[in-house]
């Protein structure tokens, strides 16, 4: 038997166990409720980690269908739908084209240099026809909104025949609004391009057919129309009971040929001029001769001459023996140069604010004081004012119908516009018109638009309509005759 010493020492060691085993059971309490609170944050946080997943499982099904709706928008604009080459290369063709004023072979040349240079990675280059048909697709489909935007509008036309274009005489019809709201010049940006056909010829009945054709399909009420004094455009006039406002810069060249035309110092001028134009050409002052000047428009650009005349009389005395022997009439014209001088110098500072204004009230009122204060009722300035009169008169009848806004009282926009594609087109003399025709209708466009609106012209007008526009708005092209004739084989 155990002694109780023994008993004591076992009693010692158990309690001293327990006492272990109680401090371990006091941790474990302690760690368990450790536990205890990190398991309820953590199933807290798994509550919430639960219901953030499935609002991002939300967003990303939004941003998936987002995706993929910016992956088609990429499609369409990477290719217009049944073409072969980027929108962005086509876009580039038409600016090339439009604002660089590249010719189709240039702009094909440009590419290859680009594609070459810069590692375009173009398998395949568009060639020039594929270009101008771009080009023209654009041109049709600028018609097409311009007509309509013009809905329910009141507007005012510009109109003007152009001989240009082999056996045709191409009228073209721009529109703008019938109020002018700016104190400028008109633009590009200002017009749309709402007509344009070929024909062998135009009458007044004719041109009439074509404006109440115009008021029926673009909706819109034509409440005047600018151009210069061609009997048939006035006769249209008469006939649709439009009201017809003679172009500024017209009625002034029609007053200065009027003055001038006839009478024998105007034809000594005009006759030294020309010569001096054809002789001087080969030889070492041919820097020095006068600018060119059509002969139907001579007193359009009659300024251009009187300028270089006056220039050329102020500088003699830099001149050396040969060119002073060759110029030594011209002195001899200082007196009329003076007269001339006067009448374009006075008819531009009574002009140029109906051209910049517009036709008011008070611009009238104002051009005809400038002529009562000027006090010359003699001479060739006197004569020209009194024809100038007679404009002014006209124009005042126009405002006392009835029109209380500020008109539009320049075509000089259509000349532009005219100049701008001679300079660009074909000069062959038997070409009629053709698609070549429709970058008329782009120059109005502005570089921010041209994109936008590439794609949905590319997919809407097809070569088929093209060729429609083109059978609808010319006649039988001469040049065309010509090839089928002397083709080979036949």
């Amino acid at each position: 038997m155990n002694s109780k010493k023994e008993y004591e020492v076992k009693i010692r060691r158990f309690e001293k166990k327990i006492k272990e085993l109680e401090k371990k059971l006091e941790n474990s309490k302690s760690k368990n409720t450790d536990y205890s609170q990190e398991q309820k944050y953590l199933k807290q946080r798994i509550k919430e980690l639960i219901a953030s997943r499935k609002r991002w499982k939300v967003k990303l099904q939004s941003k998936q269908e987002e995706i993929k709706l910016l992956q088609a928008k990429i499609v369409r604009w990477g290719k217009a739908k049944g073409h072969h080459y980027p929108t962005q290369l086509v876009g580039l063709c038409i600016l090339l084209r439009i604002i660089g004023g590249c010719s189709y072979g240039g702009i094909c040349r440009i590419l290859g240099i680009l594609n070459g240079y810069m590692g375009l990675g173009l398998p395949k280059l568009p060639c020039a026809n594929t270009i101008q048909n771009w080009v023209s697709k654009m041109g049709l489909f600028r018609m097409q909104q311009g007509a309509i935007s013009l809905q329910g509008k009141q507007v005012s036309l510009i109109i003007d025949e152009s001989i240009r274009l082999g056996q045709e005489k191409l009228l073209l019809i721009l529109s703008i609004p019938f109020e002018k709201m700016k104190n400028t010049a008109l633009s590009f940006q200002d017009v749309e391009v709402v007509y344009m056909k070929g024909a062998v010829s135009w009458t007044g009945q004719k041109i009439k057919q074509v404006l109440e054709e115009l008021q029926l399909s673009h909706g819109f009420e034509i409440k005047s129309i600018v151009s210069d004094e061609d009997s048939k455009l006035l006769k249209a006039c008469r006939l649709a009971g439009i009201v017809h406002v003679p172009d500024i810069s017209h009625a002034v060249a029609t007053c200065l040929r009027k003055v001038f035309e006839k009478t024998e110092e105007f034809i000594c001028f005009k006759n030294l001029i020309s010569s001096y134009a054809s002789k001087g050409v080969n030889q070492t002052l041919s820097y020095l001769c006068p600018p060119k000047q059509r002969t139907k428009a001579r007193f359009m650009n009659l300024s251009k001459v009187v300028k270089w005349a006056n220039n050329m009389l102020e500088r003699t005395g830099n001149l050396n023996k040969v060119e002073k022997e060759f110029f030594k009439d011209l002195s001899g014209q200082a007196d009329f140069l003076g007269e001339l001088k006067r009448c374009i110098a006075v008819a531009k500072h009574i002009c140029l604010p109906l051209k910049l204004k517009g036709l008011t009230k008070q611009t009238i009122k104002q051009a005809q004081e400038q002529i009562i204060s000027l006090n010359v009722v003699d001479g060739y300035l006197g004569e020209f004012l009194k024809h100038l009169q007679v404009y002014l008169a006209r124009y005042q009848i126009v405002i006392f119908n009835g029109v209380a806004v500020s008109i539009h009282v320049s075509s000089e926009i259509i000349e532009s516009m005219f100049s701008k594609y001679k300079s660009k087109a074909n000069n062959y003399a038997l070409t009629g018109l053709t698609s070549l025709n429709l970058e008329l209708p782009i120059y109005g466009t502005s570089i921010e638009k041209i994109p936008q609106q590439m794609t949905e012209a590319l997919e809407s007008i097809s070569i088929a309509n093209l060729n429609k526009w083109k059978k609808d708005n010319s006649t039988e092209s001469q040049l065309v005759k010509r090839q089928k004739f002397f083709k080979k084989g036949k």
